[in-house]
């Protein structure tokens, strides 16, 4: 597929008063670390809080009005659905939004914030894609996939785009991959605005799916999602593979390792760690024997190894240093006592005098 400078212009042209032109940072650690000059494009700045709301403004932005009038219905377990939500409101249409009974509350509540219509279901693809089905046709509603969509794609373009216009002489473009839809319109823009920049996936060598399709040159899925990278675990589609074949090169894989050897960078430049903040990660299953075994194994892996994963890198620092704080937020139903899942909490003792203190923050 090629789509030509001029289209990508017409599309960051109509957005562009929808989204934000967010800012290119660098850092002279990262610099030194690389020994490169690297750009941050930081979407985290971005509406809704990422690039998402980028492709959900142009997909709403190319409704035909028989669609806008019915409204449109998505499912995604978090920042697309926070995207869509806002997108839709800011053009007075009506969306619903599917979400697993599992996803963040936090990510619930910014949806609710935006629209009534959240639906929620079982975990699984299966249910997400059978809820959505049923819903879609009784409401006659127009379905808006989160990164399997041209419209998506095309929106979320734009983030290169403005990368390429703020910082000319690019070289390379590392874009995580999960669903496709960010690499695929990141490669479509460089195609189109650079003649000398080559755009290249990251992902996990864990659920390196999108590497594995790249070398076969078909659809590949992962058998399992053990890896730190939660939001790296999705598949890509048949809208977004073909994009992605013809101007991906190449695609590194990450081991969990390399993943954490950040944090050790890190140490090594900013003179260690001081407090180290883990966010609490997902919970929402209605009862032990309404989990279904995916939800168990999400939970396990979020909830827990990564926390294990963290303490076991920035510990042994702390405890040579002698002083340090590990603070795991956590939902305050965590100190409730309920009929829904009970997850244990293990502290091991610090050797010697040495003092690591791990914190239970639960708000109320």
């Amino acid at each position: 597929m090629n789509i030509s400078r001029k289209s990508l212009d017409i599309v960051k042209n109509s957005m562009s008063k929808y989204v934000i032109n967010t800012p290119v940072l660098k850092n002279k650690e990262v610099n030194l670390i690389c020994d490169s000059e690297v750009f941050f494009k930081c979407e985290n700045f971005q509406k809704s809080g990422s690039f998402k709301f980028r492709a959900a403004t142009n997909a709403i932005l190319n409704l035909n009005e028989t669609d806008r009038k019915s409204g449109v219905i998505t499912h995604s377990s978090g920042n697309f659905a926070q995207a869509l939500a806002l997108a839709s409101k800011n053009q007075n249409i009506t969306s619903h939004i599917i979400m697993p009974k599992n996803a963040p509350n936090f990510k619930k509540n910014a949806v609710l914030k935006t629209t009534d219509n959240l639906i929620e279901c079982k975990s699984t693809l299966v249910d997400r894609e059978k809820t959505t089905n049923s819903v879609q046709a009784k409401y006659n509603l127009s379905f808006i996939h989160p990164s399997n969509d041209l419209d998506v794609i095309l929106g979320n373009s734009t983030v290169v785009s403005e990368l390429i216009q703020d910082i000319s002489e690019l070289d390379y473009i590392l874009c995580p991959v999960g669903g496709g839809g960010l690499l695929a319109g990141s490669a479509l823009s460089c195609n189109a605005y650079s003649n000398k920049c080559e755009v290249i996936g990251v992902e996990p060598l864990n659920v390196n799916d999108a590497y594995r399709s790249l070398k076969s040159k078909k659809i590949e899925y992962n058998l399992k999602t053990d890896t730190i990278a939660d939001g790296l675990r999705t598949n890509l589609g048949n809208i977004n593979f073909p994009i992605i074949l013809d101007y991906i090169k190449s695609i590194i894989c990450v081991n969990e390792d390399e993943i954490i050897n950040v944090i050790e960078e890190a140490n090594k430049f900013s003179g260690g760690i001081d407090i180290f903040c883990s966010n609490a990660g997902i919970g929402g299953v209605p009862g032990f024997f309404e989990a279904e075994v995916e939800d168990w194994q999400k939970i396990w892996e979020i909830n827990v190894q990564s926390h294990i994963h963290a303490a076991k890198h920035v510990l042994p620092q702390m405890l040579e240093r002698g002083d340090g704080y590990l603070v795991n937020k956590s939902s305050a139903a965590g100190n409730s006592l309920q009929s829904s899942l009970a997850i244990p909490t293990v502290c091991a003792p610090c050797p010697g005098n040495k003092k690591a203190i791990l914190v239970n923050a639960s708000p109320r």
